[in-house]
């Protein structure tokens, strides 16, 4: 069997989103009781729509990287495991196809979650007379829109944003690798943990930035950053969360095609 085929693989994507909707919809209600709780709660003691923006942001970048740990617990159970690992495609389809479902399935969930939350706490401000105050909706877009390296290209009174602080976009993509750094690591700790994935991996996490921040605090370092070094420095994160990004992908999927319908109690190996 080819290890990718398009219209096989389009088949299994129909096939998980029927055979997992229900997981789907669970999370989506989940995150919308969450967003529109938080947002009755902000009512009540009269604060900005733009902490409601700032929460939304916070949960939205925790469920995108947590969530990552999610990627395989369609396997919890054996019977699962058996379905999901003899269906008629390859280890590399079956893979992508989770990867899709904790990414772009997640995106969705959240998305129409904070909407939902969004009508609903208009329509509770209309109903008791308070002031709507803005779509947290749209602001959110507008924060996400703002904050991404392609703001720095905007021109500002007709001088280009970007090039006056050219630092700036490599930093910004230095943080967005590291998102996606921190997103691989969640995906690998997923495959590799077999139960409580979210947990052990951020614990793993902890203890490796004790570790990394001991070893750092050793050395005695005086660095003073500026326009260039920031950027040079940036662009060296960047490189290596790069590497990282790829290494932990390619572990993770590894660690996929060895799993077996009986495995150890807590991890899956």
């Amino acid at each position: 069997m080819e290890k990718f085929n398009l219209n096989r693989f389009g088949i299994l994507v129909k096939w998980s989103f029927f055979a997992y909707k229900r997981s789907f919809i669970k999370m989506t209600s989940i995150l919308f009781f969450v967003l529109l709780a938080i947002f009755e709660l902000n009512s009540l003691g009269n604060s900005e729509t733009e902490n409601l923006v700032v929460t939304s942001v916070f949960i939205f970048t925790t469920l995108m990287i947590v969530g990552a740990s999610l990627n395989f617990a369609n396997m919890k159970e054996k019977e699962d495991r058996i379905t999901f690992m003899m269906l008629p495609t390859s280890n590399l389809e079956k893979f992508i196809s989770r990867y899709l479902y904790v990414t772009l399935g997640s995106l969705v969930a959240f998305l129409v979650a904070l909407l939902g939350a969004d009508i609903f706490r208009m329509l509770f401000a209309l109903i008791t007379g308070k002031g709507i105050g803005g779509s947290v909706f749209l602001d959110f877009f507008r924060t996400m829109v703002d904050s991404s390296i392609f703001a720095n290209h905007i021109y500002v009174n007709g001088q280009d944003v970007y090039q006056s602080n050219s630092w700036q976009i490599a930093v910004c993509i230095c943080l967005s690798l590291f998102c996606i750094w921190m997103h691989s690591i969640y995906m690998l700790g997923g495959t590799f943990f077999r139960r409580n994935a979210w947990l052990f991996t951020t614990m793993a996490l902890i203890f490796a930035s004790i570790i990394f921040g001991w070893i750092v605090s050793s050395f005695d370092l005086n660095i003073h950053f500026n326009a260039t070094s920031s950027s040079t420095a940036a662009n060296t994160f960047s490189i290596v969360f790069l590497i990282l990004i790829v290494i932990n992908y390619f572990a993770s999927y590894k660690l996929f095609t060895r799993m077996q319908v009986i495995n150890n109690k807590w991890i899956n190996v």
